[in-house]
């Protein structure tokens, strides 16, 4: 189907809809081969992921839920820790009111980005609206595309949500309280955001490691070394050690309306026992979208 100059690299995402000894045996086999296999075991129907966790689904302009044929228009992070470093010791209220500032503004550039990308004409982008996206034959030639990337996403994303945590709770015991809280105040400003535009607002966290680092070494060189947050390379993913088990990330993860991704490292030799005993790990934790890691892998 594709010659070898086609693609540098390509990569492949796996839903699975029922786990058995042919799945088992098939995964095996493609991790001998690849060092990163990611799997889609959301139960719902119609829900497909990208290769980095990212979940496209619910649409507020169609009573059409589906994945196929949509998109990313933009997307925009918070660092959160920062404000977790500049609200440290404060009331939590102050540091509730800058994050509600914070979410106008990326609110505006997300839009700013959206209407500058659908005031192009569909012979702008050559093949890509041509039966590639979610409801583009309804594009004319010299058309706005921008009818038809009402259906797509702006996705806000929050960089640092552990280490802000640290920042803002002493008690360790109370630091998912405060995620949890966190995650739902933004939820409910991109449910706002979404209503009012009538465009889908989606929150996610990214994965990219390079972005994660740039930012800690912004905070490091106002902040300083502060331990727990500061005092490492990048600034971590939410994941099962930090939030204690797989149940309680398995919630994170559907909290998230765009999607998370998780990253599971699998050390030593590779095993039929193995990989379906971890199948049966994220099957009962209610894990939607998993990447199984054999070695080093870099986002």
């Amino acid at each position: 189907l594709f010659s070898k100059n086609t693609y540098a690299k390509i990569n492949l995402v796996f839903k699975i809809k029922e786990i058995d000894i042919n799945v088992i045996n098939n995964l095996s086999t493609i991790l001998e081969k690849n060092n990163v296999v990611a799997l889609n075991l959301d139960t719902r129907s119609n829900i497909n992921y990208f290769f980095n966790g990212i979940r496209i689904y619910e649409n507020t302009n169609s009573l059409e839920q589906i994945s196929e044929g949509r998109m990313v228009v933009s997307s925009t992070s918070i660092n959160l820790a920062r404000l977790g470093l500049k609200y440290k010791n404060k009331p939590i209220e102050q540091f509730y009111e800058e994050l509600g500032n914070v979410c106008e503004l990326v609110k505006n550039e997300l839009l700013l980005s959206f209407e500058t990308i659908g005031s192009k004409s569909k012979d702008y982008y050559r093949e890509l609206f041509t039966g590639n996206v979610y409801d583009d034959e309804k594009l004319e030639i010299g058309q706005r595309i921008r009818k038809v990337i009402k259906n797509d996403f702006l996705n806000i994303g929050i960089i640092g949500l552990k280490e802000c945590a640290v920042c803002l709770e002493s008690d360790e015991s109370k630091r998912i309280k405060i995620i949890e809280d966190i995650i739902d105040f933004l939820n409910k400003k991109i449910e706002g955001y979404t209503k009012d535009t009538k465009l889908n607002f989606g929150l996610y966290e990214p994965i990219d490691k390079k972005s994660r680092a740039r930012l800690l070494a912004i905070d490091k060189a106002i902040y300083g070394v502060v331990t727990d947050v500061t005092d490492k390379k990048h600034y971590d993913l939410l994941d099962v050690g930090i939030l204690g088990s797989w149940e309680k990330l398995s919630a994170i993860q559907k909290n998230l309306s765009s999607g998370k991704c998780i990253d599971v490292h699998i050390t030593g030799k590779i095993s039929i026992k193995k990989i379906a005993d971890t199948l049966e790990l994220f099957k009962n934790s209610g894990i939607d979208f998993v990447r199984l890691v054999v070695g080093k892998h870099e986002d």
